[in-house]
């Protein structure tokens, strides 16, 4: 066995010892969560995500008047940031088989956000 660049020792095959390898699935061979109830808290994840993203989007295209610029830049800088957290849970979706719910009833149903007038939308 070799050092790696990390300070862990390799093994051959190039895993690291003691670290749980994973064979071509989503998950190792301990992962005890019911997938359904992970792709569904997952969806729920991303729905809010996606209302959050188009929230944002709408008060960047709303925004104007003195020092529009900045909380404009400032509400572009959320909608890139909420579009890689949705990115990364379909992405997350997808590894478990699975296919995002991004239905417009669906997003309404789990998306959980405060709405421009303080109450929530899920």
């Amino acid at each position: 066995m070799e050092g790696n660049t990390n300070g862990g020792v390799a093994r051959k095959d190039g895993t690291l010892k003691r670290t749980t390898v994973m064979s071509d699935t989503a998950t190792t061979g301990g992962y005890k969560a019911k997938r359904a109830t992970v792709t569904r808290v997952v969806n729920d994840a991303l729905a809010t995500e996606v209302s959050g993203r188009l929230r944002y989007q709408r008060h960047y295209f709303m925004t104007a008047g003195i020092g529009a610029r900045y909380v404009k830049a400032t509400f572009l800088q959320h909608v890139t940031e909420e579009r890689a957290h949705a990115d990364l849970l379909v992405e997350r979706i997808v590894q478990l088989g699975d296919k995002a719910e991004l239905s417009p009833e669906r997003l309404r149903r789990g998306a959980v956000v405060a709405d421009d007038h303080g109450t929530s939308d899920g």
